[in-house]
């Protein structure tokens, strides 16, 4: 380390402010907290420089005196050969660290000082940024509404259940509307209905309560028989042989035994769900739903499986 560098570091353990004559003068100054985005940085103490503190205080010639031991025009003397040396340095290499303290920059007659983090003050012992951890916000509004980081989330019921309630309430709404007594302004007598011996109906009430409950029935066995259609792929047109070479991937294991088992898990999603072991090393086992022998076939059918969004084409010999 450069001789008044350490010397500098020493002083300022215990000084706001150490000159070095006809150079400049270091200063310490408490920073301030900032807040960012991530993490907190404490209030550091900070070192600065200012060139045109020039005076000599004598502060750091008696500091050479007392740790060398010599007369005081003796340490004047060895402080003023470690200055020109310390000129003659950032004159040459445009560029000094000035130890621990910081980075001096000589460029067009101007000289440049960079401080480093004065990790070495007592001041700033044990003080470290704080990271901040972000907490999700989320808040119920009613039964399927709800707010998480300002972003409002509506979750909406199963489309089955949903079709099935709709059509109830029209259905009822029909059977409402086509049984209801006639009560019009020429049949209404003093708040009274009149009795035109149409009190049979009983029979045509339950005819409609069964006849609701047999249509709410077929309603959801359609959609039920629908929503199956969709999750399984009619394998008719998947031919599977030796001269196809591409194939329609949806898994890769290392282990036989975990292929096999992932197969059996989705054999009702794809009843041609089979394994295919590579033949390059390292060995891979892979699940495969159907081989194809050009890629236009294997992308084409690959679009009809819905259940394995993340399936791949793959080429093996």
């Amino acid at each position: 380390m450069n001789f008044i560098a350490e010397k500098i570091e020493q002083l300022l353990l215990k000084n706001s402010c150490v000159i070095i004559p006809s150079f400049g003068g270091f200063i310490k100054h408490n920073g301030s907290a900032v807040i960012r985005e991530r993490d907190i940085s404490p209030p550091l103490a900070e070192v600065s420089f200012n060139s045109l503190l020039l005076h000599d205080d004598g502060l750091l010639c008696q500091t050479i005196m007392e740790e060398e031991n010599v007369a005081y025009a003796t340490a004047s003397k060895l402080l003023s050969k470690h200055i020109d040396e310390l000129k003659t340095d950032l004159i040459n290499s445009k560029q000094l660290i000035f130890g621990n303290i910081g980075e001096f920059t000589f460029k067009d007659n101007i000289l440049i000082f960079k401080p480093f983090n004065a990790k070495y003050l007592p001041e700033n012992f044990g003080l470290e940024n704080v990271i901040i951890k972000k907490q999700n916000r989320t808040k119920k509004i009613g039964e399927n509404i709800e707010v998480k980081n300002e972003t409002v989330i509506i979750k909406i019921s199963n489309f089955r259940t949903k079709f099935v309630r709709i059509a109830a309430i029209f259905i009822i709404a029909c059977f409402v509307a086509m049984f209801m007594p006639n009560t019009s302004n020429s049949n209404q007598y003093a708040g009274f209905l009149v009795n035109n011996n149409k009190f049979d109906k009983k029979d045509d009430y339950l005819k409609s309560d069964s006849e609701l409950e047999v249509f709410a029935k077929i309603v959801e066995k359609q959609i039920e028989t629908q929503l199956k259609t969709e999750n399984k792929l009619n394998t008719a047109d998947v031919s599977q042989n030796a001269e196809n070479h591409y194939y329609i991937v949806v898994a890769s294991f290392e282990n036989r035994n975990q292929a096999e088992k992932f197969c059996k898990q989705n054999i009702n999603l794809c009843s041609t769900i089979s394994v295919l072991m590579s033949k390059n090393e390292p060995v891979k086992y892979r699940c495969v739903l159907a081989s194809f022998s050009t890629i236009e076939q294997a992308i084409s059918i690959q679009t009809k499986f819905k259940n394995f969004k993340n399936s791949w084409i793959l080429y093996q010999e």
